[in-house]
């Protein structure tokens, strides 16, 4: 190219910048000619002639231009899938290639990284001067880093530069950018955590059912970039059979159903122990795709115990308190418990408790930590009776019992009736009652007086008719009796005969007290009938003692004479030595 003009350049003067010649960079190539300057001699302002061509002169012009580089670079997806941590990184070469026109007037091409926008995403390598039309496939790859799990997506841009050494020798300037997607997965091994470290199975002879537990294990991992896992059993050991396995559980998830452990056998008490080992396995199924790799075993320790079961006796079934009286201390009565059940290696014991017991009786009690195998309880299960009130009463108690062990539900036997009684007695109380005739009856317990009064000698023979009676609401003690009448001279008496078994209520009557005041004279008459009492029942309970009923009359003269003092004072003396003391004997059977 050429192009500008000067005017009137005086003499001996320079014009640097009028005129100008160039090359055209729309396209690469060798840009070589000439350009001619037209020079001419002008007069205006000096000597006022006009113009005159004078020769002209050539430049020649001469240069080259040259295109930049042109980078491309495939691929530019690049996935590199589902990878475990811990495994070789993957690497992807890319291929960059110079898409300038190989012709000799074009820059070579520089590429490299710039940082990735994930960091999981590894980048190497570079290009220098890559000639034009060339092509780079070994130079520069991008990968995943397999240290740690997670998504390692993102991308990465491949910078060019192009660059004029050895063509242009012109410095290297910015050619553009290209963008590789970088796509991949790492997850972890499964991390197994076994929740159940240890079992006891226990059971009962005889169970139909075998005792079985589930084993709980829990992929513990915290997120989805992890592999699942699975879990299944070694051969189990002896008394014991194992089941069941995990085939992918999630990260985070628990199994707490799938495997199983079971006692053997409930043929034979035992107690046994043995390890089940499990086995983990981290699966790529459905996460990397690769093959099962172990990660590991643990041991669940297992107690397997058939208890015998116990055997419930109730050796006392009736708990009789026989005959008692009203306000007796009563000793308790125990009701025996036996467990019958054979010794074995292991054996329940038998527990329980009595209750339920109505007035007047009251059951209590419990055998605490039971009663083992082949052995008896005599005395932790009471029943009392209350002897506030008389009576004769029946009546039941309730034992519960179970068979107990520490490792099951107690077996409940139900209830066990105990019937219970006893009889509360009245003591016995003899007493006599006046039914007719004139004077008056007083006194009671071990001593009555039956006194006539004053009455007129030659009144004739004045009679009282008597009873002797078990004076006393029942239930209560019998009585027999005799009556010693070896003190008696001044009264007739007549059926004053011994009686056996006078039952609360009952009475002995046609007691007859008669006194001869034609035959006897002037003065006070007393006389003493003693009566030995025997109070009994059907338990053995016996008490003797005398009751003594005094007999009084006093005859006076018509004329109103009464007998000398000295006389009065000698027949208190006699009725004073007549007196009897209770003496009381008690036999229990």
């Amino acid at each position: 190219t050429a192009s500008g003009s000067f005017n009137l350049l005086a003499a001996q003067s320079t014009d640097n910048s009028s005129l100008h010649v160039g090359i055209d960079t729309s396209s690469a190539g060798a840009k070589s000619g000439s350009a001619t300057i037209a020079l001419v001699s002008d007069g205006t302002g000096t000597s006022g002639l006009g113009t005159t061509n004078l020769p002209s002169q050539t430049v020649n012009v001469s240069g080259n231009v040259y295109r930049l580089a042109q980078g491309d670079t495939t691929p530019l997806i690049v996935d590199f899938g589902n990878h475990r941590a811990g495994d070789l990184a993957p690497s992807q070469t890319l291929t960059v290639q110079n898409l300038a026109a190989n012709d000799s007037f074009s820059e070579s091409l520089n590429a490299s990284f710039d940082t990735p926008t994930n960091a999981g995403i590894t980048t190497n390598g570079s290009i220098n001067l890559l000639a034009a039309g060339g092509s780079d496939t070994a130079s520069m790859s991008v990968g995943i880093d397999t240290s740690s799990a997670g998504a390692k997506s993102g991308t990465v841009a491949v910078i060019y530069q192009s660059d004029g050494v050895g063509t242009s020798g012109l410095e290297a300037i910015a050619a553009g950018i290209q963008t590789v997607n970088v796509s991949g997965n790492v997850y972890r091994l499964t991390n197994p955590v076994l929740d159940t470290p240890s079992l006891t199975l226990a059971a009962r002879v005889g169970d139909a059912l075998l005792p079985t537990a589930n084993v709980s294990v829990t992929n513990s991992s915290p997120d989805a970039f992890t592999e699942g896992l699975k879990a299944s059993f070694d051969t189990a050991p002896a008394g014991f059979t194992n089941g069941g396995a995990i085939t992918n559980l999630a990260a985070g998830n628990t199994d707490a159903a799938s495997l199983s452990v079971s006692l053997g056998s409930t043929s034979v008490s035992q107690n046994i122990s043995g390890n089940a080992q499990l086995n983990f396995e981290s699966t790529g199924a459905g996460t990397t795709g690769a093959a099962d790799i172990s990660v590991g075993s643990q041991l669940v320790s297992l107690v397997g115990k058939v208890y015998q079961q116990a055997v419930a006796q109730v050796n006392t079934l009736l708990v009789d308190f026989g005959i008692v009286h009203v306000g007796d201390s009563v000793a308790g009565r125990n009701v025996e418990v036996q467990n019958t059940a054979a010794v074995a290696a292991l054996n329940d014991a038998l527990t329980g408790s009595i209750g339920g017991a109505g007035g007047p009786f009251f059951a209590s009690g419990n055998l605490g930590a039971g009663v083992l195998a082949g052995q008896t309880d005599s005395s932790s299960l009471n029943v009392d009776l209350d002897t506030a009130a008389s009576g004769i009463f029946n009546g039941n108690a309730t034992v519960s019992l179970a068979s107990h062990n520490p490792d099951m539900a107690d077996l409940s036997f139900g209830g066990i009736t105990v019937n219970l009684a006893g009889q509360i007695n009245n003591y016995a109380n003899p007493d006599f009652d006046l039914l007719s005739g004139a004077g008056s009856l007083s006194g009671s317990g071990l001593s009555f007086t039956l006194d006539l009064g004053n009455v007129f000698e030659n009144s004739g023979v004045i009679t009282l008719l008597l009873q002797m009676d078990n004076d006393v609401v029942g239930p209560a003690d019998l009585i027999d009796g005799a009556y010693n009448l070896s003190a008696v001279d001044e009264f007739l008496l007549f059926g004053f005969g011994a009686y056996a078994n006078l039952s609360a209520g009952q009475a002995q009557g046609g007691l007859q007290v008669s006194f001869n005041t034609d035959a006897l004279g002037l003065g006070l008459f007393t006389d003493t009938v003693l009566m030995d009492v025997l109070a009994h029942n059907a338990s053995g309970y016996e008490d003797s003692f005398q009751v003594a009923l005094n007999l009084r009359g006093q005859i006076n003269a018509r004329d109103g004479a009464v007998p000398e003092p000295e006389s009065l004072l000698l027949m208190a003396i006699g009725l004073a030595a007549l007196m009897i003391a209770r003496r009381r004997r008690v036999t229990l059977h």
